[in-house]
């Protein structure tokens, strides 16, 4: 495994994807990028993720 913090984000595009929770403090929203430069992880708007 790499260390994903050492991972560039060039030509990451980050969106940000809501929805799950109704209650009175609203949706849960989460802003994700994929990682374009190495297969599999994923980048979120506090540091990247992995994904399989």
């Amino acid at each position: 495994m790499s260390d994903v913090y050492s991972l560039t984000l060039d030509g990451a595009e980050f969106s940000k994807a809501c929805g799950g929770n109704t209650h009175p403090d609203g949706e849960a929203c989460v802003t994700l990028a994929r990682i374009v430069t190495t297969p599999g992880p994923w980048a979120t708007a506090s540091g990247p993720v992995w994904s399989r």
